[in-house]
């Protein structure tokens, strides 16, 4: 159509159904659809489109997608806040995702399964539906449901609906009534459209305004009334209005123009019979004047008439700020020739005068040339320069050059400073000859310095070690360093212009490090290449890549080092860090590794682990060498016992271990174990010594013992440990029993260690009771180890493990020391025992600083040593009996008594026996627990007592527990006793009771 005086092209929805279409008196275009509503178009400044139901964008939004047949006969269309269509086609209400370009959600419309939707709205995330038949309804986006329509809809028709959003409500009316609904689906609001008393049927009234200068367009409508083509308006402007003015035309569109700047107030009522009119209407607006009469004009004005006054004013000043800018500018220029850090000369050639400006503090000598200052005979510039200086002056002054640029050395504080001397003729006489010359020098000198820098970075990356190779971005060579030459034997002539190849590997391996190179800029690794003789060599290559500004691969250099030598090495230290250096067996690194490997493979296999017995006998008495070329001669006969794939570690000092590979069967492993006892047994001849040792061996299978490397080498110790325990020169097959009993060591080491750790070591005592007077004559000071849990450990449990893993030593300083601080308490009491003993180990009795360490003991609890007593076992004097003599001597010296413990149950020299300086002699508990019965150990009894009275020694018999064993003891004369039948051990309290009531009843 044409309107608006000009010819409109309109662009409709391709699936528009157009029925009718007008042009109102406002000129507006109004195009009503089948499926689609009505649809407006206008200028900016039109009324409120209150009918629409579908717009021009949905619809050609939807024209770009590929819709289902379902749905291009849809009628109403709406777009929610997520970009998602939702549209009504004979299916139902649908749910259409533009991205994915499919229907994503379909919900049936209720009830009659014949449906004519005409109008949807989005308000509250609920879809609100009007349709011709069943009029209302409602579906809820976030619980995907259909819902009822307020309680009251019966206010309201079911045919010929309309929908209205008006700010936080949504208004839902027929041609009488209208409901307004608020987002929590409350009714708040219920209107009769038809004439009522208060007119609130014309409510919501909606007004769009325009202002432009000093004219306002307001167009205003009421479209819930129930015909808007019938309702009266009346408006009034404040304050130009003194009445109310009328318009019965609907849609009229009402103009102020050249109103005169103010603020005013619009007030709209409208009326269906033009009697009873509905509630007000009022906006404020502000309109202000033209520019010319505005405030901001008038100052200019005013501005204006100051700026002309004050102009000439300003005329009469300009020569004073003329003179005055001259001056600001030749400071200017001072400034700028200050931050230049040039130095400026000015020659006057006739008139033989140099001036300088900006002179250097640091070098305020200016360079003696000969022609511009000085004598030559006083030159300060650099001999080597001196002369090209004066060829480039000299031109200047014949008048044959207009400039020169020179660069030189002068002398500053006993150093030179690079310069660069310019300078050109600023003033000639009228045939040419220069009567004035311009210059300025430079300091150079970090320039040079930086081209030096640059040069013997050049010059060392042409003579570093290090192979040296530059590429252009397609990977051809441009420039090649000696060491580059000298490592692959190529001349740099031969290189240049060559692609970059690896004459060892294939085409696509080379292509592979390009592809690294270009996508990460870097590649290193080691690589093997092809000299120009042929041979071939291992080098480290490292490729990295050279921007330029823009981050373009311009140069990628590659460096390489020959490593061929040092991998050998490596490769040789790896050996000999895996062999053991004197039998030439693998060593334990070497076996760890190639067991765990087998474990994590899953492979059965068996290891035996052995060790020579009483190896470390050899080394002490025949010596190390012998010891080291036995151990070498057992790798010799074990090294071809077994199949090839079997394989002979040397674990550390004399223990081995043997890795039987895929064979788990206990006959093979038994004889296999056999063999290398019956191997290492027989005689060696080394160094005239005949040397006969035994081996014991420990067994386990995996997977059946253990399931990973060190469990197995664990338990394969410990069955060792069992074959020793045997006698030796055995093996022995590991059971959970020895991994039990192994455990429970471990678990009692452990307690044994934090007792000490903790000085939790507690000292019981059993008194020693003189058979005559029934005196306490002594105490036995015995250690106790307390668990955890409050129970007693048995000495026969912890004494042992202790000797063996020396814990003895500090275990047997605590027992002292604790006995000293008792005895004093003792001391103290009538009755008490005069003397302690304390038991020796057999590892402190080898210490060579036993007496020593005793006495500082001794100094420190401050107790003298003749309350103390000692008792040995006939074991640890008798293995080496003179060196026992000499240890027994100075502890007799500093005065403490000693007792031979145990006496009888080991072996005992006689004429070493009277030698030692014993006080006292102990009859071990298994003679007299049979005293009473036995003939034999009575006899026994008697003869140690005769033969201790003999030499002079006190007798004490260990464990009495009976009246008729003290009986015999006191017929025999034994001096002393101590057992149970008087106390057993007792902590240190309950001692000290023991002693009152014992001195009581042998007073009494």
């Amino acid at each position: 159509p044409a309107y608006l005086s000009d010819q409109h092209e309109l662009s409709l929805p391709p699936l528009l159904l157009v029925n009718a279409f007008t042009v109102d008196h406002l000129k507006r275009l109004w195009v009503g659809a089948e499926n689609g509503g009505l649809y407006q178009f206008s200028m900016r400044r039109s009324a409120l489109n209150f009918d629409i139901l579908m717009d021009v964008g949905l619809t050609n939004e939807l024209a770009g997608l590929a819709l289902p047949e379902t749905l291009k006969h849809y009628t109403t269309v709406l777009k929610d806040y997520d970009g998602f269509f939702w549209l009504t086609s004979e299916v139902g209400l649908v749910k259409y995702d533009p991205q994915l370009q499919r229907m994503v959600e379909v919900y049936p419309l209720p009830a009659s399964p014949q449906h004519n939707v005409v109008q949807i709205e989005l308000f509250a995330e609920q879809l609100f539906l009007v349709d011709q038949k069943q009029g209302l309804l409602i579906f809820d986006i976030g619980e995907k449901r259909w819902r009822s329509p307020p309680s009251n809809r019966s206010f309201f028709a079911q045919e010929n609906l309309r929908l209205a959003l008006n700010d936080d409500l949504i208004w839902v009316a027929d041609e009488h009534n209208a409901v307004a609904i608020d987002e929590f689906f409350n009714l708040v609001k219920q209107l009769p459209l038809e004439q009522s008393a208060n007119l609130t049927d014309l409510r919501p009234l909606f007004v769009s305004s325009e202002q432009r200068q000093q004219t306002l367009h307001v167009d205003f409508v009421s479209p819930l009334a129930p015909d808007p083509t019938q309702v009266q308006y009346r408006y009034r402007l404040f304050d130009i209005m003194d009445e109310w003015q009328y318009t019965t035309r609907p849609l009229q569109p009402i103009t102020f123009e050249r109103l005169p700047a103010d603020t005013y107030e619009l007030h709209i009522q409208a009326s269906t019979n033009g009697a009873k009119w509905g509630p007000k209407y009022q906006q404020q607006f502000v309109i202000e004047g033209p520019w010319w009469q505005s405030t901001w004009a008038i100052a200019g004005y005013i501005l204006l008439s100051i700026a002309l006054a004050l102009l000439g004013v300003a005329w009469l000043r300009r020569l004073h700020q003329h003179q005055r800018q001259q001056q600001q500018l030749n400071q200017s220029l001072s400034q700028a020739v200050q931050c230049s850090g040039d130095q400026f000369w000015d020659w006057q050639i006739q008139d033989h005068e140099l001036t300088r400006y900006n002179i250097w503090s640091d070098c305020p000598d200016f360079p003696v040339d000969g022609i511009r200052n000085g004598f030559i005979c006083n030159t300060n510039i650099h001999p080597n320069d001196l002369e090209r200086v004066q060829q480039c002056i000299n031109p200047l002054v014949n008048g044959a050059a207009t400039h020169f640029e020179t660069s030189y050395r002068i002398k500053n504080n006993d150093k030179w400073l690079w310069v660069m001397d310019r300078g050109q003729v600023s003033e000639s006489t009228e045939t040419g000859i220069p009567i004035r010359i311009q210059g300025a020098l430079t300091d150079i000198s970090g320039m040079i310095n930086s081209e030096e820098r640059l040069n013997m970075l050049a010059l060392s990356l042409t003579n570093i070690s290090d192979g040296i190779c530059i590429f252009d971005r397609f990977f051809r060579k441009r420039e090649v360093n000696k060491a580059y030459e000298s490592i692959t034997g190529y001349q740099r002539e031969q290189a240049l212009d060559q692609p970059f190849v690896l004459a060892a590997y294939d085409q696509e391996f080379t292509d592979q490090i390009k592809r690294s190179v270009f996508k990460e800029g870097s590649w290193r690794g080691e690589l093997s290449d092809i000299r120009a003789d042929g041979s071939e060599f291992l080098m480290e290559l490292t490729l990295d890549t050279v921007n330029n500004e823009n981050g373009e691969i311009e140069l990628i250099v590659a460096s390489f080092s020959d490593i061929t030598e040092r991998r050998d090495t490596e490769n040789e230290l790896r050996r000999l860090s895996n062999t053991d250096s004197l039998t030439g067996l693998p060593n334990r690194s070497y076996f760890q590794v190639s067991h765990s490997n087998l474990v994590r493979k899953k492979i059965p296999h068996a290891l035996l682990v052995f060790d020579l017995d009483d190896f470390k006998k050899i080394n002490d008495s025949i010596g190390h060498e012998v010891g080291d070329e036995l151990l070498c001669r057992v790798a010799e006969r074990l090294t071809d016992i077994g199949r090839r794939q079997d394989t002979l570690y040397r674990l550390g000092g004399d223990e081995f271990g043997l890795l039987v590979e895929d064979s788990t069967d206990i006959n093979t492993i038994s004889l296999l174990a056999s063999q290398i006892n019956n191997e290492i047994a027989q005689p060696y001849e080394i160094q005239q010594h005949e040397v006969v040792i035994g081996s014991s061996i420990g067994i386990v299978f995996y997977p059946h013992d253990a399931s990973t490397s060190q469990e197995l080498l664990q338990k394969a110790d410990t069955a060792m440990y069992h074959a020793k325990q045997r006698g030796g020169n055995c093996y022995q097959f590991f059971s959970q029993s020895m991994n039990e009993n192994a455990i429970r060591r471990l678990h009692i080491e452990h307690e044994l260690r934090s007792a000490i750790r903790d000085n939790r070591v507690e000292v019981f005592y059993q008194p020693k009771i003189e058979v005559v007077s029934q005196h306490i004559a002594g105490i036995e000071a015995l250690a106790r180890i307390r668990r955890e849990d409050g129970t007693i450990m048995s000495p026969a449990d912890f004494i042992p493990l202790a000797e063996e893993t020396g814990l003895i030593v500090p275990l047997s300083e605590q027992v002292l020391r604790r006995a000293c601080r008792d005895m004093k308490e003792f001391l103290k009491l009538p009755g008490s025992p005069r003397h302690v003993a304390i038991n020796l180990s057999a590892r402190q009795f080898l210490t060579s600083s036993l007496a020593f360490q005793v006495e500082s003991i001794l100094a420190d609890e401050q107790m003298h040593p003749r309350h103390i007593e000692f008792e040995i076992t006939e074991g640890m004097v008798m293995s080496d009996p003179e060196r026992a003599i000499t240890m027994l001597e100075n502890l007799a010296d500093m005065g403490v008594q000693l007792a031979l413990d145990d006496f009888g149950t080991g072996y005992s020299s006689l004429a070493y026996l009277k030698r030692f300086p014993l006080h006292t002699l102990k009859i071990d508990k298994a003679f007299v627990d049979d005293i009473s019965t036995d003939d034999k150990d009575r006899n026994m009894v008697a003869s140690i007592v005769a033969m201790a009275h003999n030499l002079g020694l006190k007798v004490v018999a260990e464990g009495v527990e009976s009246k008729t064993q003290l009986e015999i003891l006191k017929t025999l004369r034994c001096e002393f006793i101590q057992g149970f039948y008087f106390s057993e051990p007792m902590q240190a309290d309950d001692f000290i009771r023991y002693i009152e009531q014992h001195q009581t009843a042998t007073t009494l």
